[in-house]
C-alpha cells in the first residue's frame, strides 16, 4: 500500500518519502491484523500447498489444523472448526466437493487462479516470493524460488 501511496507524487519525492513514513505504523498494524485473520491465513496455507505440487487436494478438517496452527504460531488462542473453515471456504468462493473421507479441496487451476486472487487482494506476504513454474505468480519485482 505504501508504494502505491508514494506513486501519487512523482514531482515530489520528499513529499512521498514523508507521507510513506507518517502512513508506516498504519499500515504495520494493518498487516498485524491481517496476518491473524482466518481467510488471510486459508489463503495462505492453501498457497503454499499449491506451490508444492504434491497434493492433488486437501481435506476441510486438515485445512482446519493447518489453520489453528498458523494462527496459533501468530499468538491467535481461538480455534476454528472444520465447519466454521468450511463456511469460511465458501464466502471466498472457494469449491469444496464431497468424497468418502469428507469434504475436501481439489489442488486444480480453478482453485490456485483463486488463491492467488484472494491472496492480491489480501496484499499477503506471500506474494512477495514467486514460484518458478506456477502460471498464476506475478513476476513484478519478487524473487523467485526455485
Amino acid at each position: 500500500m505504501l508504494r502505491t501511496v508514494a506513486m501519487c507524487f512523482p514531482e515530489d519525492p520528499a513529499l512521498a518519502s514523508d507521507t510513506v513514513q507518517l502512513l508506516r505504523p498504519q499500515d504495520e498494524e494493518v498487516h498485524r491484523q491481517r496476518s491473524r485473520d482466518v481467510n488471510c491465513a486459508i489463503v495462505e496455507i492453501l498457497w503454499a500447498i499449491t506451490h508444492e505440487r504434491k497434493q492433488r487436494e486437501i481435506r476441510v478438517d486438515e485445512l482446519a489444523k493447518d489453520v489453528n496452527a498458523l494462527l496459533r504460531s501468530r499468538g491467535e488462542t481461538f480455534e476454528y472448526s472444520p465447519e466454521k473453515i468450511g463456511w469460511d471456504l465458501r464466502n471466498l468462493n472457494i469449491h469444496k466437493h464431497k468424497s468418502r473421507s469428507g469434504r475436501q479441496i481439489l489442488l486444480g487451476r480453478d482453485t490456485s487462479e483463486t488463491v492467488h486472487r484472494l491472496a492480491r487482494a489480501y496484499d499477503l506476504p506471500c506474494l512477495l516470493r514467486v514460484e518458478a513454474g506456477c502460471p498464476n505468480c506475478k513476476q513484478d519485482g519478487a524473487t523467485i524460488s526455485t
